[in-house]
């Protein structure tokens, strides 16, 4: 019965995802492998389903799964401009500091999850819904994630600088009248 200890051998693989820690990085590396996150949420909530895999021990991998989605951005923004590349390097860190965040209440949240639910695919798909509702809507501001902040001003900074000497070059001599130089007229126009 080689099936039986193949099956076991499994079993005992899946039940490392069990540590908070382990459940994280497998849906984070299985989703950047796969590129889907759906892929990885749905494989996870069929192995509870078929009582391979504790929902207890889903519910991290499913949480590791939304960091390892920005993956698809990271690679298609390695040949894109700095905008592109910033864009995708806020996106990873803006849900890695959300899986940051979720991390030390993991194991709280995934049994509350797993008690309030009836059903516990259920549970996984529920705790997955709550995790992205109270992430995305976390405020945006300048102190939610400082590092989003801090890839902006980096992008901002570079563009500025490269946008600089090529806009000087087409003006050359310009001069361009300020607004207190127009007439009255052309001034409640503008």
């Amino acid at each position: 019965m080689p099936h039986a200890g193949f099956v076991a051998r499994d079993k005992q693989w899946l039940a490392l995802a069990a540590a908070p820690w382990a459940g994280v990085l497998a849906g984070l590396v299985f989703t950047a492998l796969v590129q889907s996150s759906s892929v990885t949420t749905g494989v996870a909530i069929l192995l509870v389903q078929q009582g391979v895999l504790p929902p207890e021990a889903a519910i991290p991998i499913v949480i590791g799964s939304n960091v390892g989605s920005t993956s698809t951005a990271l690679i298609a923004g390695l040949g894109m401009k700095p905008v592109a590349r910033a864009t995708a390097i806020a996106n990873f860190l803006f849900n890695a500091a959300g899986m940051i965040v979720y991390y030390p209440f993991l194991r709280p949240f995934s049994r509350v999850a797993v008690e309030l639910a009836a059903n516990p695919g259920m549970a996984v798909a529920r705790a997955h819904l709550i995790f992205n509702l109270t992430v995305d809507l976390q405020p945006h501001g300048r102190f939610a994630f400082p590092c989003c902040t801090a890839v902006d001003r980096a992008t901002a900074s570079q563009l500025a600088a490269r946008r600089r000497p090529a806009l000087a070059s087409r003006l050359g001599d310009v001069t361009f009248p300020t607004e207190t130089a127009l007439p009255s007229r052309q001034r409640s126009a503008a």
